[in-house]
């Protein structure tokens, strides 16, 4: 195999920020053996070095590279000079250029690449059982390797974060905050804690002000500089007294208050950036409220879910229509593949129809996943790549590599199975199972082997289980797989009882006792 890491021999030099020698350093080595380090590049290169890798926001003056708009844009070139082999990483970024390098690991010489939308991540924001801290930096690496760079901590059923928003954290946990901000700023993404304290806020005051602004503050002293501020699933009307004296509507209420959290946040870090999440997130017709929300300042991003709580599709022109509503580009909540609302349902399937145009009118998007982590990296896989190129996005090539990643590839077959028919008999069964009605009632012999087939297929899924050395994923898919096993075997002994009956209906004349069959096939 030709390109990146496969044509380099000899000793090796890599020339890179200090803040990406810890996240390249081991990695490089084990695959480069002998490999040396500097933060700049040496004004003489060591006889013995036969290979250079250059990461930087400007080109060496001997290659030519051409410089990217986009933050994260990057250039990776392959060059020969001076008897060396080159690989030069350009980018204004660190970030950027740590994407170049993993094209590089992956195989590449030459690549002038960037995302399509500049937010890329997830947020955690179900309700119902929360990850657990190895969960959270699992998924953490897990997002950097996909090119994410946005995490939000934003459980419904943490009670500090929603319930009980005025207390602090006790030290113990924001050591676990600490811990999982610091290993997401290590793997390029940033963190962000949210606060969601509007089932019993008094907007119009300056003691819940107060009560916010601590929180963050709290966040702020271990490094966090994003923060989100949801009034999300709360009352539609205004509570107190105090506030409805004061404010005209709900919408008045929320843009006033979020302001005056913007305002003292930035006084306290400069360079903070604020998430808001509004009332009325969803939808495709402007209303009064989201007039008053678009008065925001500018740069704090709202989210929207898309035409509704969970879309099935999220449109270009429908985002365009809300951007002008909210008078900003939108960052856009999809609630796939999260089964709060239904927690017998498992997602085991790509994002699909999100229009490749969302670009244009959204800063960015991000997954809303499910309460189970590992089962999650299905779709947060194929989200990574929608993200990234939403234009050569393919739902079914991404699945089968998320598929792959997670069951591996021999179990590839076993778990594209599991993951149609959970959709199929679990989604929307009296549409998707129509072929197995049209089979049974219009078929002939041939329709009924093929539909046996399948069901053997369907039941075979079990087999999974047995593959798998992922404890944890297995406890989280262990009842769906069984669920679908048993549906696979129950097809099967129907279809099997069907084609017996068409077989003994035409040879009827056969049988001596006419009552005893009809006994027997009823």
């Amino acid at each position: 195999m030709k390109g990146g890491i496969y044509s380099i021999s000899g000793k090796t030099l890599v020339v890179c920020d200090e803040d990406l020698l810890n996240l390249v350093r081991d990695e490089l080595e084990g695959l480069l053996g002998d490999t040396g380090f500097s933060q700049i590049y040496p004004d003489k290169v060591p006889p013995e070095v036969a290979n250079i890798i250059y990461l930087s926001d400007t080109p060496l003056p001997f290659i030519q590279a051409e410089l990217q708009k986009g933050d994260e844009d990057f250039s990776l070139k392959r060059s020969d000079h001076d008897g060396r082999r080159y690989w030069q990483i350009v980018s204004p970024s660190k970030r950027g250029q740590y994407y170049g390098l993993m094209k590089f690991l992956e195989g590449h010489d030459f690549s002038d690449d960037g995302p399509g939308f500049k937010i890329r991540g997830v947020v955690e924001g179900f309700y119902g059982p929360m990850w657990s801290w190895e969960d959270r930096l699992n998924i953490a690496r897990f997002m950097s390797d996909l090119k994410m760079n946005l995490y939000v901590y934003a459980p419904k059923d943490d009670p500090i974060h929603r319930e009980r928003w005025r207390d602090l954290y006790e030290d113990e946990t924001i050591e676990r905050f600490h811990e999982l901000a610091d290993a997401c700023n290590s793997r390029m993404v940033k963190f962000c804690y949210a606060l969601s304290p509007g089932l019993s806020i008094d907007y119009s005051g300056d003691k819940d002000l107060g009560a916010v602004i601590e929180k963050f503050r709290q966040f702020l002293e271990i490094g966090v500089s994003c923060f989100g501020l949801f009034l999300d699933d709360i009352p539609e009307k205004l509570q107190s007294e105090s506030d409805q004296e004061r404010f005209q509507s709900l919408g008045e209420a929320h843009r006033a208050f979020t302001e005056r959290v913007y305002r003292g946040l930035r006084e306290l870090d400069s360079e903070a950036s604020l998430i808001f999440c509004p009332t009325e997130y969803h939808g495709i017709e402007s209303t009064a409220y989201h007039s008053e929300i678009s008065k925001l300042p500018g740069d704090i991003m709202v989210f929207w879910t898309g035409p509704r709580i969970c879309s099935r599709e999220i449109r270009s022109q429908d985002a365009e229509k809300m951007a002008g509503a909210f008078g900003r580009k939108l960052l856009i909540w999809d609630n796939y593949p999260v089964n709060d609302y239904d927690r017998r349902s498992l997602h085991l399937n790509a994002v699909r129809d999100r229009d490749p145009g969302l670009p244009k009118h959204c800063v960015g998007l991000l997954t809303n996943p499910m309460s189970e982590a590992e089962a999650s990296k299905v779709a947060i896989f194929t989200y990574g790549e929608y993200l990234w190129n939403p234009g050569e996005y393919d739902p079914e090539i991404s699945l089968d590599r998320a598929l792959t990643y997670l069951f591996g590839i021999d179990a590839l077959p076993l778990a594209r199975t599991l993951s149609e028919s959970l959709v199929d008999f679990f989604f929307d069964p009296d549409e998707r199972t129509r072929w197995v009605q049209d089979a049974i009632s219009g078929g002939d012999d041939l329709d009924l082997e093929l539909l046996l087939h399948r069901f053997d297929e369907i039941a075979r899924t079990s087999d999974l289980l047995c593959t798998l050395e992922n404890e944890q994923l297995v406890d989280e898919i262990e009842t769906h797989v069984k669920k679908v096993a048993d549906i696979g075997a129950l097809g099967k002994l129907y279809i099997q009882r069907e084609l017996l009956r068409r077989k003994i209906g035409r040879n009827r004349s056969r049988v001596f006792s006419e009552g005893l069959l009809d006994r027997l096939l009823s």
